[in-house]
């Protein structure tokens, strides 16, 4: 029996193929479904890609364009095309804009346009290797999302039924954002007062995986404040989406540089989300769940390692101590494990015959980045790097490819020529304390910052 939401998509697609939409339209939204958004569900089942966003296709023609402008890029990415642009799509892309400004991008009552096509327009961007834009979509997105939110509220006080209509689209939208604020946040750079380097002070918001000078968290942190829940939360989990949705807030909170009062309190917050996890996991059928749902619990027994280590870390008499992290190895290894039965790389086919995958979820990639920069065991690095470099992965603003060219030269830097059978035989004088990565326009060069014991240097990987 064909599932209800291929059956309503597959509808509105014969809806949309009757109206002035061209074959070549046509067939780029078939492909939207059939695997942008079947991607978009890599690890939570949802239909509002293929389903909800597709009728916006049907009755505005700039979600249309920007939809096809879309899945022209991802049919590129899709066949490994890595260089150059689409001509297709570059149109398309140009005519969403172009009828975004027409429809009228002021008027309150075409927000919810607005909203949408600013989430697809930043997918486009990374699809083009342009994280610049991508960036500064993401801060308008925020703040739109500030303006919509306001509004719902007033016309829900008035009695409006605006509320009603905008609130499916406001949640899909802020769950968007959400999970792009997490992978600006997951990694934590230096603040650019601290690096001498004069270029790379200039590395600003800009950077690839983290905030180096926070500046995105004044844009960030007025939204969040909608989502964070309470200081003291009494969490019980009903749902795996819940789960996730919980800990990437966990997330979201944590600093390099809180006290160690801030530490403690976001500790006893994971301490509580932690055995509520493990409650509510012990409900579960495992023989029941479906191929997303186990490959979601998988990545939430990732990240509650990835958050604990980096919690644990702030805990430390030396925070900076670059040798602290060789206490974890163990946990490092459960990581590498979980990763690979959440990213579904544990089966037998060759590099080849991998799908190059491409979803706008926290995924694999921050976690597997942050293993090969901080835990020194030779081999699970090693094999944290080949999983990235086997596996063409985009995961929002995470790149699988860049993050294999700055680990190994974290190793490079770190080991030398030196043949290192453990993390002992590494000096602390060599190892890697902080990274700031900086990509260019089309990210044809990485602008890398490594601080080490004598300071900071910095290079360009092509």
């Amino acid at each position: 029996m064909p599932r209800k939401d291929a059956h309503s998509s597959s509808l509105t697609l014969t809806r949309i193929a009757g109206t002035s939409a061209t074959s070549q339209e046509v067939r780029a939204l078939q492909f939207f479904v059939e695997r942008t958004a079947v991607q978009f569900g890599t690890f939570v089942s949802n239909d509002s890609w293929s389903n909800r966003v597709l009728q916006l296709a049907h009755s505005s023609t700039c979600i249309r364009h920007a939809l096809v402008a879309l899945s022209s890029y991802h049919e590129r990415y899709w066949s490994r095309d890595i260089g150059g642009e689409t001509i297709y799509g570059l149109q398309q892309y140009n005519l969403a804009i172009s009828e975004l400004v027409k429809a009228g991008a002021e008027k309150p009552s075409f927000l919810h346009i607005q909203l949408v096509s600013c989430t697809i327009f930043i997918c486009i961007e990374i699809l083009r290797k342009n994280i610049n834009n991508a960036i500064y979509l993401f801060k308008n997105g925020c703040r739109m999302i500030q303006g919509a939110t306001k509004q719902a509220k007033k016309s829900a006080h008035m009695g409006s039924g605006a509320r009603t209509s905008i609130e499916p689209i406001l949640k899909l939208v802020e769950a968007f954002f959400g999970r792009i604020s997490t992978q600006v946040f997951l990694v934590r750079k230096v603040p650019v007062s601290n690096i001498r380097s004069t270029s790379i002070a200039d590395l600003d918001s800009k950077a690839i995986g983290g905030d180096i000078d926070h500046s995105l968290a004044d844009v960030i942190s007025p939204m969040l404040k909608l989502r964070i829940t309470s200081a003291s939360p009494k969490w019980a989990l009903s749902s795996i989406q819940e789960a996730r949705e919980t800990l990437l807030r966990l997330a979201l909170q944590y600093r390099r540089d809180l006290s160690m009062s801030q530490s403690a309190s976001l500790g006893a917050r994971f301490e509580t989300w932690t055995k509520a996890f493990e409650t509510f996991r012990r409900t579960l059928n495992f023989e029941r769940l479906s191929k997303i749902e186990k490959r979601s619990i998988a990545l939430l027994e990732l990240h509650k390692r990835y958050l604990y280590i980096n919690i644990a870390a702030l805990n430390q008499p030396d925070r900076e101590d670059p040798s602290m992290w060789d206490q974890w190895t163990e946990q490092f290894q459960e990581m590498l494990e979980y990763a690979i039965e959440a990213g579904g790389l544990d089966n037998k086919r060759s590099q080849a015959t991998r799908e190059p995958q491409f979803y706008m979820e926290v995924g694999i990639l921050p976690a597997l980045f942050f293993l090969c920069t901080k835990c020194r065991d030779p081999e699970l690095r090693r094999r944290a790097i080949e999983i990235m470099r086997s596996n063409q992965i985009q995961e929002g603003m995470w790149n699988s490819e860049m993050a294999v060219k700055v680990a190994q030269r974290v190793i490079s830097l770190e080991e030398g020529n030196a043949v290192v059978e453990s993390s002992k035989q590494i000096d602390d004088a060599a190892r890697v304390r902080r990274i700031a990565v900086h990509a260019g326009p089309e990210v044809s060069y990485l602008n890398v910052g490594y601080e080490l014991h004598c300071g900071w240097v910095q290079e360009e990987l092509d």
